[in-house]
């Protein structure tokens, strides 16, 4: 009902559309056949403050972060480090979030040394991207996430499909990897070559940090929802 009857009014009779995604941009344009040009691409935005590189205390972990469900593909999340333990069994594996497919860590820990967590504190969660050596997001579908942000804002690389607006934050071999098919044996092989590349592990974490202070910090964002208002104001 929302996006059928609200949503298209709303949208319709905006003054102005910002969308965090150029993707989503582009399709909600086509939907509605908007055919006004006052339509703008602010991403999200992330406190580069608070979500840093800290003094270096063993990035040890493969983690998921975010709704256990198909959407988020958390059952390929799963699927995938059983393969990656297969090749290395000094990988240790974080899940932080809840959903309907929590089911499968409890059977998954007895042969994987998975830590999981429900929630985690906002303020500490920079504590969870200093100590992953790289954080995987397996979605089907998805807009921007705010994780990659906040990951690469810490140096930590991230591994995601190549899906949606990811690619829009996420440079394949500069500050991460994207993956078409994570089922395909030549993903986790390139996975586990690129978790045992230091050098590439530590140019890919300064890349994502340079990204996200140039284009994602909240000044730079903030400044262009300015601009928008100041626009109409004028």
């Amino acid at each position: 009902f929302f996006d059928k009857w609200i949503g298209s009014f709303t949208i319709k009779t905006a003054d102005a559309l910002i969308s965090v995604s150029k993707k989503d941009l582009d399709i909600i344009k086509k939907r509605y056949n908007i055919r006004h040009n006052n339509n703008y691409y602010i991403p999200n935005g992330v406190n580069t403050e608070i979500f840093q590189k800290k003094k270096e205390t063993g990035k040890i972990f493969v983690t998921f972060i975010g709704r256990l469900s198909y959407i988020k593909g958390f059952d390929i999340y799963m699927n995938v480090i059983k393969e990656l333990y297969k090749y290395d069994k000094d990988l240790n594996f974080l899940i932080i979030g809840k959903g309907p497919l929590k089911k499968l860590i409890k059977p998954a820990q007895k042969t994987l040394p998975i830590l999981h967590s429900d929630f985690y504190p906002y303020e500490k969660m920079v504590d969870i991207y200093n100590q992953s050596k790289v954080v995987l997001i397996t979605s089907r579908f998805e807009g921007v996430p705010t994780t990659i942000l906040e990951s690469l804002a810490c140096e930590t690389p991230v591994i995601a499909s190549n899906v949606g607006g990811i690619s829009e934050v996420l440079r394949n071999d500069e500050n991460g990897l994207l993956i078409k098919d994570f089922n395909a044996k030549s993903a986790i092989s390139k996975i586990i070559e690129f978790l045992h590349d230091q050098d590439k592990l530590s140019t890919f974490g300064r890349n994502g940090r340079n990204l996200v202070l140039k284009n994602f910090s909240w000044d730079v964002v903030i400044d262009k929802i300015e601009m928008v208002y100041k626009n109409f104001i004028s």
